[in-house]
């Protein structure tokens, strides 16, 4: 398994008073100055647990994700690298490219989850996961956003908007999923415990989120990347032995599968212009899109070099995401 090297833009130095979100220990490593929008900003390593971490730039996490999150995060262009406004980005546009972006998560949930179980996703957004998976099981959401709630239940979803221990009040569910949603958490550790809580003796967590391994973070080390890469909405970055540890000390029996979501065209745009390519995750690329007679024959042939790089990034053990699919122990 490929690790990420500590050391990337500034000179390690320990700093006492920091401690980590994970295992709660002391003393943290910084290894480098600059987060997006912030140049200044520190990420921390933990020299006990592994973790990477930033300090959170705003202290209510429901305030932040209902009035804030989306003035400069969308679905359609990921998060703004100078603090600038995204686009305008309505609940049907999140629902759409959710939709696209989670077909591959709902076949991987139906696999590993019985057909009828009663599933609560934490952070629905506008419902594109839960849209694949509504005829098979019975579905709940909580959701913060007021025009996605509004969307979901205008689409006839169960939506809660309270804090998670307070959701659909004296229920339990067979499954817990929570997709790119860890990485947000200012405590990672009471966020998985109300999960936990929420479960089933031998109920499933499915999570997914990034993984701080992955080639373009861990390998190619470009400067312009990173600045991108670390930023105010994602507070801790994940190896995967990491997580795994810590799951197992919350009571959770885990198998951690690597997936690649984004293909060959964005490591070569990140690599040739330094900038970020707007790519929907998990879709093969398709290069030439208007009718010529090569256009089936060259849009088959970088498919099949976007396979063959998927395939190495898993491999190697440096894929952009993982996917964890947790059993809750029931003694």
């Amino acid at each position: 398994m490929t690790q990420a090297q500590p050391i990337e833009k500034t000179t390690p130095k320990i700093e006492e008073g920091v401690f980590c979100p994970a295992c709660k220990k002391e003393k943290s490593q910084i290894v480098r100055l600059g987060i997006s929008g912030d140049p200044e900003w520190p990420v921390y390593f933990c020299r006990h647990c592994r973790l990477r971490f930033i300090k959170p730039k705003f202290d209510n996490l429901k305030t932040y994700y209902r009035d804030e999150y989306r003035k400069t995060h969308s679905d359609t262009r990921g998060h703004s690298s100078k603090n600038g406004e995204s686009p305008e980005e309505t609940a049907l546009d999140r629902f759409t490219i959710q939709q696209v972006a989670s077909i591959n998560s709902s076949y991987a949930f139906k696999e590993a989850i019985p057909a009828g179980a009663s599933v609560l996703e934490i952070g629905a957004s506008a419902g594109g996961f839960l849209s694949h998976i509504q005829d098979d099981y019975d579905v709940f959401a909580t959701e913060w956003n007021d025009e996605d709630v509004a969307f979901l239940k205008e689409h006839d979803m169960q939506v809660d908007n309270r804090d998670l221990p307070d959701v659909f009040p004296g229920k339990k569910f067979t499954a817990v999923v929570a997709r790119q949603v860890l990485e947000h958490q200012i405590d990672p550790v009471e966020f998985l415990e109300q999960c936990k809580d929420k479960l089933i003796g031998g109920g499933w967590l499915f999570l997914e989120l990034p993984n701080v391994n992955s080639a373009l973070a861990s390998v190619y080390g470009l400067p312009e990347y990173l600045d991108w890469y670390y930023h105010s909405a994602h507070i801790t970055y994940w190896e995967p032995e990491v997580v795994g540890s810590l799951l197992s000390a919350l009571g959770f029996e885990a198998k951690i599968e690597p997936i690649q979501r984004f293909g060959l065209l964005q490591a070569a745009a990140w690599i040739t212009r330094r900038a970020d390519f707007n790519e929907t995750p998990d879709a093969p690329p398709k290069i030439i899109r208007h009718k010529h007679p090569l256009a089936p024959v060259l849009n088959r042939l970088w498919a099949e070099l976007d396979r063959k790089y998927r395939i190495a990034m898993t491999t190697f053990g440096t894929t952009d995401q993982m996917r964890i699919i947790g059993r809750r122990r029931e003694i």
